[in-house]
């Protein structure tokens, strides 16, 4: 959460992109294994 304020700076443009990587490989995964979560 504090990156995210550091990241209004600049960095936010690398945290950005990254962050949504990462919540497509979770997504994937939850797809995988069958949760369901991701689909609510």
């Amino acid at each position: 959460m504090g990156l995210r304020a550091e990241g209004v700076t600049g960095s936010a443009t690398e945290c950005g992109p990254g962050t949504t990587q990462v919540h497509v490989q979770a997504r994937d995964e939850t797809r995988g294994s069958g949760h369901g979560s991701d689909r609510v």
